[in-house]
């Protein structure tokens, strides 16, 4: 715990004296839940749009869950603006998205 607040980490050993409960592998634990063990993969995508940065972000992610399944985690890593004439003609937003592995085997 960080200033009260559950963060990343290792779940904390059993306290008791039970030494097989002291010998369990820790999971992850993120503000306090319990984690599964899983594998994510992670690409890039320049959302645009006329409009604004948040409208550019949307159309990534709209983009990409025409394709992928399971989106988890969207985050705006760069964002930019076109301009032609002293005028922003375009919002870009560079966002970076996690979804979840899908095994061939499964």
């Amino acid at each position: 715990m960080a200033g009260g607040r559950p963060v990343m980490g290792v779940a904390p050993l059993p306290s008791g004296n039970n030494w097989a409960e002291s010998q369990q592998q820790p999971s992850a634990v993120l503000y306090g839940r319990l984690m599964s063990e899983s594998v994510y993969n992670v690409i890039e995508l320049i959302g645009t749009s006329a409009e604004s940065w948040e409208r550019a972000t949307a159309n990534a992610v709209a983009e990409a869950a025409k394709t992928l399944r399971d989106l988890r985690v969207a985050r705006v890593i760069e964002q930019d603006v076109t301009v032609e004439n002293g005028q922003v003609v375009l919002y870009r937003s560079k966002v970076r998205l996690s979804f979840k592995h899908e095994n061939a085997l499964e």
